[in-house]
């Protein structure tokens, strides 16, 4: 690996304590946010590095940029789930880490954690002491980091001389022999590993499991990762590998519909959605006395809503004690968590199935904002058959109803709505109570189910499809 930077020799500084006024930490932190905006314009020139700056090259080369709203709200869920709130608990952190950026494009995500150490009241004086590995494969990256660097140093009177910019692929990079802990963070590439270069289809996750690796007991790792890393099978065994540290595990869920975290896409598209497609989640693995994890929601929000929820923390959900499956949920709220932990041992839809029968229910395979039932059983419907009205009329309430939805956006991908994810889910006993007892209303609802029909346009073909959630049960029976 090619170092750009001197590699810094092991310090044990007697500990500086300078902390700073409020007017000297807008002034510091403002130039950190120019630094920060300016690596946001050459991250989105670098994620298209090809003449033609086209979309296939940036998604070969997995480069989703960083936007420099995202690089705070990143960090601002880094001190939280850390309990850094104070000047002293974030020169503690300082003191102790050795951050690792295994690739770090043009420096957003550095630039803005040097940014939230000033904004809790650190000085540049005491900054300037961060021990950090940026890596990265692209030179032309790296030198637009050192001319950033230079820039803030000059403005600050400082030196950043333990911060090594390191060009070279982070799957081959040794962590340095120093008794810090490493702090491994960044929005690694995603993109498809080639068949048989690796155990994992992406390789974002080969840049997580090597994090793993180089981590010394208590493990500190800070990611964006595509929002498969939650709930896909082909990322269990490493979902697995984080739940057996001794740390706390903490994901937060962003979807990308009607607005998305990342910009970069077809450049000459303004609509977020066709412009990128992904979804993400911010996982973050922070030492704990006990091994907890939490889960936010799949969260969604509009253009105009995007700076409140990126100014803000989102709530997290202890999914600890989940067990239907072996993914991390995404909770929509604390009611459909606490319903799906108390129904590890209840009966699932799937018990009412019967193969042959005249009663037959059509789900549409995928959904948005409500769950969308079909007149014609075509193909791209789950199609579910039952032995009773009883319990056609049992299942049709259920996955019409609003709990049913919440369960949907947490354990779902926030688009498909695959069979087992209807045939898992659980009918505690008080639900189907409920269920019971609405079965005049829900037949009602299917009779007139023409008042509720909707139409969509999908790749020249209309598709009909019917909407009950205005009128279709709660089944959030008592708070349960």
């Amino acid at each position: 690996m090619n170092d750009l930077s001197p590699s810094p020799p092991i310090r044990h500084d007697v500990r500086e304590t300078t902390t700073c006024s409020v007017g000297s930490t807008s002034v510091w932190a403002l130039d950190a946010q120019v630094a920060v905006s300016a690596a946001e314009t050459a991250e989105a020139e670098l994620s298209y590095s090809s003449e033609c700056k086209s979309e296939s090259k940036r998604k070969l080369a997995g480069a989703y940029y960083t936007p420099a709203d995202v690089a705070d709200h990143f960090w601002q869920i880094f001190f939280d789930r850390r309990n850094i709130t104070s000047s002293l608990s974030a020169q503690n952190l300082l003191e102790g880490a050795h951050f690792v950026e295994p690739s770090a494009g043009a420096g957003a995500l550095f630039f803005s954690l040097i940014k939230g150490l000033i904004n809790q009241g650190l000085s540049p004086q005491i900054v300037r002491l961060i021990n950090a590995d940026l890596v990265d494969i692209n030179q032309q990256a790296l030198e637009f980091i050192r001319d950033q660097i230079e820039t803030l140093e000059q403005r600050w009177d400082i030196k950043f001389d333990r911060v090594r910019l390191i060009n070279g692929d982070f799957r081959s990079y040794e962590f340095p022999a120093t008794d810090r802990t490493g702090v491994f963070f960044g929005n690694p590439p995603f993109v498809a590993n080639q068949k048989g270069s690796s155990k994992w289809k992406n390789l974002y996750a080969d840049f997580i499991e090597r994090s793993l690796e180089l981590s010394r007991k208590p493990a500190h790792l800070h990611f964006i990762v595509p929002l498969s890393l939650a709930f896909s099978r082909d990322y269990s065994a490493l979902r697995s590998r984080m739940q057996r540290l001794k740390s706390e595990i903490s994901i937060s869920n962003y979807d990308n519909i009607p607005d998305t975290l990342f910009k970069s896409g077809k450049p000459k598209h303004t609509n977020t959605n066709k412009a990128n497609s992904q979804r993400c989640s911010i996982l973050s693995i922070a030492p704990a006395r006990t091994s907890r994890v939490y889960a936010s929601a799949l969260q969604r929000w509009s253009k105009g809503e995007r700076t409140s929820l990126l100014s803000s923390i989102p709530t997290f959900y202890d999914v600890t004690d989940y067990y239907l499956d072996d993914q991390i949920p995404r909770p929509a709220n604390q009611l459909v968590a606490d319903y799906l932990r108390a129904s590890i041992e209840e009966k699932r839809l799937g018990s009412l199935i019967c193969g042959a029968s005249r009663y037959r229910l059509a789900i549409g395979s995928v959904a948005r904002n409500y769950i969308g039932f079909r007149e014609e059983l075509d193909g791209s419907s789950n199609v579910l058959g039952f032995g009773s009205e009883k319990d056609f009329l049992t299942a049709l309430g259920a996955l019409s109803s609003r709990l049913f939805f919440d369960y949907w956006l947490t354990v779902g991908d926030g688009f498909h709505l695959t069979k087992s994810t209807i045939l898992n889910f659980p009918l505690a006993q008080h639900v189907e109570e409920e269920l019971q007892r609405l079965q005049p209303e829900v037949r009602k609802m299917w009779r007139n189910r023409n008042h509720f029909q909707k139409a969509k346009l999908n790749n020249g073909r209309q598709t009909k499809s019917f909407d009950f959630s205005a009128v279709a049960p709660s089944l959030y029976v008592n708070g349960r």
